[in-house]
């Protein structure tokens, strides 16, 4: 049994209720509250971290060790020193710039940004790992009992 999938054009919106006009959608952006940006500002876990913690990415936080994937200072890696959910970025240990003989901690977007270590001492944050892969695992079960009689059947 083969399943056919149509191509359906780029330009086609899938759900007619959800907006794609851009004003709106900068809006939505710059208008969220502090918990929306703190899930928001979310970075991926390194291969290690991925297959011990069963996860994928997680909201970034001070103490954290990051490895800078791409721009100006890719390669990189420090602590978190300062989370800034206004600007949606963080200031990284070692990654600063010289402006007027002073040096500044310069700010990155956390998509910029792999964690290599977690900071696992603030409150909550390993009970929601533990939820979180908890999640991914009833998704994976849910979608081999959806999808199995199809696989079997090619």
């Amino acid at each position: 049994m083969k399943i056919e999938i149509k191509n359906l054009p780029s330009e086609m919106k899938l759900n007619p209720k959800v907006t794609t006009n851009r004003r709106k959608l900068r809006k939505r952006h710059f208008d969220l509250n502090q918990k929306n940006r703190y899930r928001r500002m979310s970075s991926k876990l390194t291969e290690k971290l991925r297959k011990e913690h069963g996860i994928r990415s997680i909201p970034i936080n001070t103490q954290d060790v990051v490895k800078v994937i791409s721009g100006k200072y890719k390669g990189r890696t420090g602590k978190v020193l300062k989370v800034s959910q206004r600007n949606y970025a963080v200031a990284v240990e070692g990654c600063e710039k010289t402006i007027s003989g002073q040096k500044i901690n310069d700010l990155i977007h956390p998509s910029n940004l792999e964690i290599t270590s977690l900071n696992l001492t603030h409150k909550g944050r390993m009970k929601a790992i533990k939820n979180r892969k908890e999640a991914n695992l009833k998704k994976i079960e849910v979608m081999r009992a959806k999808f199995s009689p199809l696989v079997s059947n090619q």
